[in-house]
């Protein structure tokens, strides 16, 4: 019986060494698993904080090619002010020019009727008051 005893006892202490001997192993595995873990979420969290900062630059980016392009687009509704007024202006100095050119018309041939109804003619004045024909 003392035999019985004594393998039973060697048995559980066996058991317990195997049982602890498990029991840290799996602890090793799991701290090295922790570890693992750790780093997997400070990669992870890096990733995240690079992928934000990236997306705050190009958020920034975008903001200020928006500002441009209203910018340009302000400009151009200048630009495209001042081209009108300019055709404006074009048209009123042409229209002006062709006014101004139908009154010349006008007034020569209102001088030669002139001229004619008074029986002048233009071989009779010195030349520097002759009209051109």
């Amino acid at each position: 019986m003392a035999s019985i005893q004594t393998n039973m006892a060697e048995g559980q202490e066996k058991d317990i060494s195997e049982t602890t001997t498990t029991m840290q192993a799996d602890l090793i595995d799991q701290e090295s698993v922790k570890s693992g873990s750790t780093e997997n979420v400070e990669q992870k969290q890096l990733e995240a904080k690079n992928a934000n900062d990236r997306l705050q630059r190009m958020e920034k980016e975008q903001q200020e090619k928006e500002q441009q392009m209203r910018k340009l687009a302000a400009e151009l509704e200048l630009t495209k002010q001042r081209t009108e007024e300019a055709r404006k202006v074009a048209e009123l100095n042409k229209s002006r020019a062709e006014n101004a050119e139908r009154q010349l018309v006008e007034d020569c041939d209102t001088v030669k009727d002139f001229l004619t109804k008074h029986n002048f003619t233009t071989e009779d004045r010195p030349r520097e008051y002759q009209l051109k024909q």
